[in-house]
């Protein structure tokens, strides 16, 4: 089944992660951001930047984005294709786009 924008589940879905999200926020006691391991346009009916604004949750752009962008030019970020989770090329991508946002934001790191 492929799910569009407008799917009952997929909407219910959107609802329980902002409500989720926002009662992290609320019982976090730090300050708290959020960040997708995958680009947006793997799910583009469903923004995990839009999902957070509606909680109250910053969100770090372009984390995916970065790392998948590195896989296009040849480096090998992951563990395909046994396992698509990061290898430590990866995380170290993923490490220095966040670092550089929470600088920018002075946020401890």
């Amino acid at each position: 089944q492929t799910l569009t924008p407008g799917d009952p589940d997929l909407v219910q879905a959107v609802a329980t992660t902002v409500d989720l999200l926002e009662r992290m926020h609320r019982r976090a006691g730090v300050p708290l951001v959020a960040f997708s391991a995958l680009p947006e346009s793997v799910l583009p009916f469903w923004s995990r930047a839009e999902v957070c604004a509606r909680a109250g949750i910053p969100f770090i752009p372009g984390v995916g984005e970065t790392v998948a962008s590195a896989a296009d030019r040849g480096e090998t970020v992951d563990f395909r294709p046994v396992d698509s989770h990061w290898n430590a090329r990866g995380h170290a991508i993923a490490a220095a786009v966040l670092d550089a946002w929470l600088r920018q934001a002075g946020l401890p790191r």
